[in-house]
């Protein structure tokens, strides 16, 4: 089964994984057994280490994002969106987080707070070309 994404922790002695099979993989760089596994039903395309690496995120075909507490191998928590998430990225605050979903939805969500601040629409469907019309940018 296909890999669709890693990401190692800031000091890179540990890297997630996460793909078709609905696994999530937490890895050591110099051991080549998982050490913490969390099984899902669909594809995971995104993984992500938390500001603080004892936690991490990962979403995909679910719908869901999934916070896991490393250290107890736990879900934290998790933000149901009802569509299916191709991408996210953690602010470097560690406060919001923007997710992508397969629809071409950008959602901003406050995660101290379980709030979502709001849904955007940033790339549109179109003939032209919209580098085509001359533009003034102040």
């Amino acid at each position: 089964m296909p890999v669709w994404d890693v990401h190692f922790n800031p000091s890179g002695l540990y890297f997630l994984s996460g793909g078709a099979d609905g696994m999530v993989v937490l890895w050591k760089t110099d051991n080549p057994k998982p050490q913490r596994i969390f099984n899902h039903q669909r594809d995971i395309y995104k993984v992500q280490f938390a500001k603080n690496p004892e936690f991490a995120f990962a979403a995909g075909e679910e719908g869901i994002l999934f916070i896991y507490n490393l250290v107890h191998a736990t879900v934290e928590k998790q933000i149901h969106l009802g569509t299916s998430i191709f991408n996210f990225n953690l602010g470097h605050s560690g406060i919001y987080i923007a997710i992508i979903t397969t629809e071409g939805k950008v959602i901003v969500h406050n995660i101290q707070q379980g709030l979502t601040l709001g849904s955007f629409y940033f790339h549109f469907q179109t003939s032209k070309d919209p580098c085509s019309k001359k533009q003034n940018i102040h």
